[in-house]
């Protein structure tokens, strides 16, 4: 159940979110809604219909803020880890929509079955599922 927002936070938005800012941004919400399914809360364009001024997405029960990058904000990568239903499936579909491949599926000792995409901005997408609880959390993966 969907906590109501404060009157001093925008409806349906987390009290934390992500923001990118990215030469391309319309690249990277494609990205999101078609692979990641992410649906759009809120969306700003500039008049010229060009230019992602701020849009709002949610995946799941987070919300990434993303833009375009512009003389006042500078475009830069980040990386955003996002837990998904089937990695293998996503990561597939990913590749397939011409992200390139930073890491293909892998299980590790932390249970999470991983992978890592890089979209047309630049952004590192880490995504997993999450398989199993580690038997001994407190141990290093390599002990």
């Amino acid at each position: 159940m969907a906590t109501p927002a404060k009157h001093w936070q925008r409806e349906g938005h987390s009290t934390v979110n992500s923001w990118i800012v990215a030469d391309g941004a319309q690249k990277v919400i494609d990205f999101m809604t078609e692979v990641l399914k992410a649906h759009t809360l809120y969306r700003m364009l500039s008049d010229d219909k060009q230019t992602v001024m701020h849009a709002s997405l949610k995946i799941g029960d987070t919300v990434v803020m993303i833009q375009d990058g512009n003389k006042e904000t500078s475009a830069f990568p980040t990386w955003l880890y996002v837990y998904v239903e089937d990695v293998d499936k996503t990561y597939e579909l990913a590749v397939s929509k011409g992200l390139e491949s930073v890491r293909e599926p892998k299980d590790e000792c932390y249970g999470d079955r991983m992978a890592g995409v890089k979209d047309s901005a630049g952004n590192t997408w880490w995504i997993a599922t999450h398989k199993f609880n580690p038997v001994c959390p407190d141990k290093k993966c390599d002990e």
